[in-house]
């Protein structure tokens, strides 16, 4: 588990800029059984963690004052010129928490139609909605391409195969990936009209 170092802060110890041209990020940490107190953590670190795992993730947060919490990052506000992070909502968790939250998909392997050049991978969906343990909280989940392996093949939610206790919040018949005819080869089919 991915470690994020913090320091509480009060809301009269310094003005938001300050923190900031220090090379703080002003947070928040909030959870079902802790009121929202404000921290800061390290612009550095919080930018490294973030190129290096996602925000699906749990990780432990120390808080000078606090001790270490387990925290989901819920939300991150960005200038939206320079994309430097201004504010993270940290959600403390504990391992037995449900939780619903935005997971990733995964593509991997290559559909053997579409290594003929006739069809091409049509993706509609690319994260799940998923409901579990936090300790149970996939990373991403993984689709495996290799199974489009006749023209009306398709993934729908209710065909991929969760990790045990994980349940998807989508619909069941909600379209995941397809495969779907080139250009090429429907003007070919079209007689090349």
């Amino acid at each position: 588990m991915a470690t994020l170092e913090a320091r509480q802060r009060t809301s009269n110890q310094e003005t938001l800029y300050s923190l900031r041209k220090k090379g703080l990020v002003p947070a928040i940490v909030y959870g079902k059984d802790l009121a929202p107190r404000p921290i800061a953590v390290d612009r550095h670190q919080i930018f490294q963690l973030l190129d290096t795992h996602r925000t699906n993730k749990i990780y432990s947060l120390k808080v000078d004052s606090m001790g270490e919490l387990n925290v989901m990052i819920k939300e991150i506000q960005r200038d939206p010129r320079t994309l430097d992070i201004l504010h993270v909502d940290f959600y403390a968790v504990s391992e037995s928490t449900r939780i619903r939250v935005q997971v990733p998909i995964e593509f991997v392997g290559q559909s053997p139609l579409e290594a003929t050049g006739e069809y091409e991978v049509l993706v509609q969906t690319k994260s799940l909605e998923l409901e579990c343990l936090a300790k149970d909280m996939p990373e991403a989940i993984t689709v495996d391409l290799e199974k489009l392996d006749s023209p009306d093949a398709q993934v729908r939610v209710a065909d991929l195969e969760l990790p045990e206790g994980v349940t998807p919040k989508n619909r069941p018949d909600q379209l995941i990936v397809k495969l779907n005819p080139t250009r090429a080869a429907r003007l070919a089919r079209s007689g090349g009209s």
